[in-house]
């Protein structure tokens, strides 16, 4: 049998081993040619190969014999490791040289990246972000209501001092006991230290101080809602105080007020009476209308007055005697006219039994507004006190009337809607 007939030299190896040719090839290692013609690799040559087959071929297995024959490299790496058998099992030869490549792959890129100098080495640099821009976008777009927000009075940016002293501008009425003041939109009349950063009512001692420095104190007499504008009402008699309470509980005090609505009145003049009840359901104020027979409800009544507007929105004036908090608003949204911009009274019932949706704004007010359905969340409410009687007092006083002009947010917001209309 000639090696070509052997293809796994098995046969081959075993019949033409001799002791000459094993020290003839003995003395070729290093890189010396064998008597074949085949040069040594790794300081194994072809006849240590045949010895080893034939002192270890009864011991080894079929797979053992070939790598020991062929591939003396594996075994000279096997036997300077000194992996075991038996209970560790066979060590994955394949596994460990893939590993060890790596690792070295990984090492030579390491020592190329540390001879750059730290001049050189490229730093990491954060990705640039580029931030679209909103200038065509609805968020930035200037609006109607933008323009109209720009009008309100900006006390939110003035000091105590300056605040102080725009409130004594503000003054529309002052007899030594009866002082009034025409409060800007957003301004509470009273609350907790925490709740905003200025109330009125305390503002009024410091206002009282520069303007009526010989009295005591200043008593609310008639406030206001924090998103309503007008005429607030202060006393620096106690005595007067009480008997101007008991006239408005009466329903002695008239009080005139301007109101941008949703919708239009089914009449030019609308008389609403229908008693309410207060419910602090929730931690906030709401009126309802009291059932029949409910002793709780208080009756009042609002005149509501058409001045100029059409399906979509009006400017209607209402008139009270007696005004209650909340009055206005719970009464306008009974006859089907809510202010615009209401949060709480405002609300439409889709369904039984399903909770209340925001007001849905008519396309005609959005668009001349250039609102679009999300900002209309935005909308803030406008009414405002513009004028109030007060009947002689004590018969010693006699009948006062109060007047405060349209706030220039107020005006604008009528422009903007096609609603203006000079007010008698």
């Amino acid at each position: 049998m000639s090696a070509h007939d052997d293809f796994f030299g098995i046969e081959y190896i075993q019949s033409t081993s001799s002791p000459s040719e094993k020290n003839r090839e003995k003395k070729g290692e290093g890189g010396m040619e064998n008597s074949e013609g085949k040069k040594s690799v790794e300081g194994y040559s072809v006849v240590e190969r045949r010895e080893l087959t034939e002192m270890e071929t009864e011991k080894m297995s079929g797979t053992q014999f070939l790598d020991a024959s062929f591939f003396p490299e594996l075994k000279e790496k096997n036997e300077e490791s000194n992996w075991k058998k038996g209970e560790e099992g066979t060590k994955n030869i394949w596994e460990e040289q893939y590993f060890q490549r790596r690792e070295n792959d990984h090492d030579r890129s390491r020592m190329k990246v540390d001879e750059i100098g730290d001049k050189e080495r490229p730093t990491k640099r954060s990705p640039r972000v580029v931030m679209p821009t909103y200038e065509t976008s609805e968020e930035r777009r200037t609006t109607g209501l933008d323009e109209i927000k720009s009008e309100f009075f900006p006390f939110w940016l003035l000091s105590e001092d300056q605040l102080v002293e725009a409130l004594c501008r503000r003054v529309i009425y002052n007899d030594g006991e009866m002082l009034a003041i025409d409060k800007p939109k957003g301004l509470a009349c009273s609350g907790g230290s925490d709740s905003t950063k200025y109330q009125l009512d305390r503002l009024a001692s410091k206002v009282k101080g520069i303007l009526l420095p010989k009295c005591e104190r200043l008593h609310p007499v008639i406030t206001l809602d924090k998103d309503c504008s007008g005429i607030v009402l202060f006393s620096s008699n106690p005595l007067l105080r009480s008997e101007l309470v008991e006239r408005m509980k009466n329903g002695e005090i008239t009080i005139k007020s301007d109101c941008i609505v949703r919708g239009f009145p089914s009449s030019p003049c609308l008389a609403i009476q229908t008693p309410l009840v207060k419910s602090t359901q929730g931690g906030q104020l709401k009126m309802y209308p009291a059932k029949e027979g409910d002793r709780r409800g208080v009756k009042v009544t609002s005149m509501v007055k058409s001045i100029k507007g059409n399906d979509s929105h009006s400017h209607v004036e209402v008139e009270t005697c007696g005004e209650i908090p909340h009055q206005i608003r719970a009464h306008l949204s009974l006859v089907g006219l809510p202010l615009l911009g209401d949060q709480v009274y405002g609300k439409r019932k889709v369904m039984k039994g399903m909770e209340a949706q925001p007001m849905r704004y008519p396309s005609k007010t959005l668009e001349a507004l250039g609102l679009s359905r999300n900002q209309s969340s935005k909308f803030p409410m406008f009414i405002h006190r513009r004028e109030m009687f007060i009947p002689s007092m004590i018969a010693t006083k006699p009948g006062v009337s109060i007047m405060a002009p349209v706030p220039p947010h107020f005006t604008l917001l009528l422009k903007k809607l096609s609603l203006l209309r000079n007010v008698k």
